[in-house]
């Protein structure tokens, strides 16, 4: 009895940390996410100015643009939008975008990419043996 009762509460345990894994990675993503839009508002206002539909398009993104696909998509479209605004921050900050937008975004970016878990990891199927 003492051994199912501390089973259920190991199970316990272990479910509610998969909850606060979740939880935090939410939050982080919402934060990749919002610190992207900042970029690519500042990105299509500057844009607008010099009239240059090429550099427009690299940042015209909502936030439900921003969302679509899995998140490995997710990271990637942003940490890519992060990387088209280096090149040109110093043209982009007259534009009200924070000075350290760019670095808060990155560390944002590489907080979610730790939670996301690992692709092609191969998990081999459960072999049940079906002995008569």
């Amino acid at each position: 009895m003492d051994a199912t009762v501390t089973a259920i509460e190991d199970k316990d345990k272990m479910l509610k940390g998969s909850e606060s894994v979740s939880e935090e990675k939410l939050q982080t993503k919402e934060l990749l996410l919002d610190t992207t839009l900042v970029i690519c508002g500042v990105g299509i206002a500057y844009a607008a100015q010099i009239k240059d539909a090429g550099l427009k398009a690299m940042f015209n993104f909502t936030k439900s643009d921003l969302k679509e696909g899995n998140e490995k998509e997710i990271y990637t479209r942003c940490v890519g939008i992060g990387k088209a605004a280096e090149p040109i921050l110093d043209k982009l900050l007259p534009f009200n975008l924070p000075p350290d937008q760019l670095t808060v975004q990155a560390e944002a970016a590489s907080a979610f990419d730790k939670l996301i878990p690992a692709h092609g990891r191969h998990v081999p199927p459960i072999r049940v043996s079906r002995k008569k």
